[in-house]
């Protein structure tokens, strides 16, 4: 059943909600909403990410971000933001890689590092953590715009809330729910670039996504810099279309409509669309084989030797995260 806070709301909709607005208020109402209140990362909570696994994951990103600034020309500043930064794992690794080398300590030097964070409870876990690497935490809006930018993302796409819509003997149908947590399709309008979808097929469409991919393309195309997404999901949506909205709780999928507040609820990346949406001068790779070129074999001996072989297994195996889970880089000096 679902929460009387949230029969209310559909109540007042009309006693018709689209699981666009029930995932943003399931996910994102300040009073109720599991990352505003509830989320917890890691083995004692409902889901882990690639950076709390290990360290080692933000080593491998630190490369990253040490090429990037010597491709945008060794600036002697640069902003690099992370967003959605879980519990700072990321860029805790990251940071401490930066300093193991000369180039790296420079680099170091020459990075702001900003946060941007929704989350409170994550926000003070990553106070807690960050807390002698003067990291700033901002609104989006607030990051500067005077020097190069560099953006990291790990699991961010996902969790943008997204219309599930069907397309039906032509006609597109949206799915939400009713006072009764029961599913209902009601009629809606066309949906464009869709029309080589089969009839049957099931897309699932965030504007909220798109409109910050588009944001970042902007920021990157006028500030110059990099942006790192990381996450699950395909390359390219095939004709048949699919629905992915899955919710998590204890590291176990349930009921999209149980635990609404106290779930994750999250939907698969469809990597082509947000690499349109960036321009050209993207690559896409499978996470094994990101890691891979950047230094994971290296860090997986110390990674054995510290008893992290479930985490170097999780990271790489092609049937746990190393081929589900990708990541995309953009920017004008990757070439």
């Amino acid at each position: 059943m679902l929460p009387a806070w949230l029969r209310t709301q559909i109540k007042k909709e009309g006693g018709w909600m689209p699981w666009h607005d029930v995932m943003a208020a399931a996910l994102y109402n300040p009073e109720h909403g599991y990352y505003m209140q509830h989320v917890t990362l890691g083995e004692r909570g409902d889901f882990v990410t690639a950076p709390s696994l290990t360290l080692a994951f933000g080593a491998c990103v630190g490369q990253w971000v040490l090429k990037m600034w010597r491709a945008l020309g060794q600036p002697a500043a640069f902003v690099l933001c992370e967003f959605g930064a879980g519990e700072g794992q990321l860029l805790q690794g990251l940071l401490a890689e930066l300093n193991k080398t000369e180039a790296g300590q420079a680099c170091r030097k020459a990075a702001h590092v900003h946060i941007v964070e929704i989350s409170p409870r994550l926000q003070a876990a990553q106070q807690e953590k960050l807390k002698e690497e003067g990291v700033i935490w901002c609104e989006e809006s607030a990051l500067p715009t005077n020097a190069p930018l560099v953006v990291l993302a790990n699991e961010v796409l996902d969790a943008f809330p997204v219309h599930i819509l069907r397309k039906k003997e032509g006609e597109w149908e949206e799915e939400g729910l009713n006072e009764q947590g029961e599913t209902l399709w009601r009629p809606c309008e066309a949906v464009e670039g869709w029309q080589h979808i089969k009839d049957g097929a099931i897309v699932e469409i965030s504007e909220a996504q798109e409109a910050f991919v588009k944001r970042l393309s902007a920021r990157i195309n006028t500030q110059k810099g990099a942006v790192w997404l990381a996450d699950y999901g395909y390359e390219s949506l095939p004709p048949e279309g699919g629905e992915t909205l899955q919710a998590v709780k204890g590291h176990k999928k349930i009921s999209r409509g149980e635990s609404v507040g106290e779930a994750d609820i999250t939907a698969h990346v469809d990597f082509g669309r947000v690499a349109a949406w960036l321009g050209k001068r993207t690559v896409l790779k499978n996470q094994a084989d990101w890691l891979l070129a950047h230094g994971m074999l290296e860090r997986g001996h110390e990674m054995l030797a510290a008893g992290e072989e479930d985490a170097l297994h999780r990271l790489l195996h092609p049937a746990r995260m190393g081929r589900l889970f990708k990541v995309l880089e953009y920017g004008p000096c990757l070439g």
